[in-house]
């Protein structure tokens, strides 16, 4: 192999490493705007019980009056209670894929860590066969 192809692959794996370097980039900025996104749902979720317990509040001060608010108060917590049941099944299917591409990135790792480890047993090999052979050219038998 000569030191432009050994360059070239060097290269090759070089190229491949810094590929698997921004997936691992990409995949920490996604958990970094998933974990934000996940504190600005508790903070909106915060603020949906706070003004539920503000309706329970005025419902008991004036009750014949707010059946109908109340009802109305009923169905959008339900319904805020299906959005958060949607937003949990979301976030779930997203930290599993990202699990798996975390996954997958430690698999394209690993075997890039193979390669290198097969690309370094040729290249001794390829050194102590042109050893060999410069030391029988300079006084002992050359291989044939």
């Amino acid at each position: 192999m000569t030191p432009e192809e050994m360059e070239r692959m060097l290269q090759k794996h070089d190229e491949a490493l810094a590929r698997i370097e921004r997936n691992v980039e990409l995949v920490t900025n996604q958990q970094a705007q998933f974990y934000s996104d996940l504190q600005g749902l508790t903070a909106r979720l915060d603020g949906f019980e706070k003004a539920a317990e503000q309706a329970r509040a005025r419902q008991e001060a004036s009750i014949s009056n707010l059946t109908e608010p109340v009802d109305r108060l009923i169905s959008a917590q339900l319904r805020l209670v299906e959005g958060i049941d949607r937003m949990t099944d979301v976030t779930e299917q997203r930290l599993n894929a990202l699990a798996e591409a975390q996954k997958a990135a430690e698999e394209r790792l690993n075997a890039l860590a193979e390669a290198q480890k097969a690309t370094e047993d040729h290249l001794r090999s390829l050194i102590a066969l042109v050893a060999r052979y410069i030391s029988g050219r300079n006084g002992g038998d050359a291989p044939r």
